[in-house]
């Protein structure tokens, strides 16, 4: 294993989403840096892509197979590579979960949370929100 003399940072898009595709698949640096300008609409440089690539491959996440006549570098995660991309999408998801809870009602009936939509009942001088119409139509006084 190699050592892990400096921790990766996770500073761009750029870098979120070539962990994310290697997460899919193994891919040549071509395909990823192809696949993430067509994903967030700017032109993505080699310079950003390939550096990165080699920090991943030093810290171990990362190994390099070679493929076709011309031995390309496909780049696939390794095991180490999986867990820290597996960390890296818990704290996304942490991020998120903090972005949508103050939008998030609760229903009134099942407790469920609702984000958009929902089925609003007025029910006495009260306005409940539900999550779907059955809900809305067990709900107890």
């Amino acid at each position: 294993m190699k050592s892990h003399n400096k921790e990766v940072k996770i500073t761009s898009l750029v870098k979120f989403y070539t962990l994310l595709l290697l997460g899919e698949k193994q891919q040549h640096g071509y395909e990823i840096i192809k696949e993430i300008s067509g994903k967030i609409g700017k032109k993505v440089s080699a310079g950003e892509t390939y550096p990165f690539l080699k920090s991943l491959v030093e810290q171990g996440y990362v190994r390099i197979l070679k493929s076709g006549k011309r031995d390309k570098k496909v780049y696939g995660l390794t095991q180490e590579g999986r867990k820290f991309l597996k960390i890296l999408l818990n704290r996304f998801g942490d991020l998120i979960d903090i972005a949508i809870e103050p939008r998030l009602t609760k229903c009134a009936h099942c407790g469920c949370n609702v984000y958009k939509g929902g089925y609003k009942k007025i029910i006495g001088k009260r306005k409940l929100m539900f999550c779907c119409s059955y809900c809305a139509g067990n709900f107890s006084k």
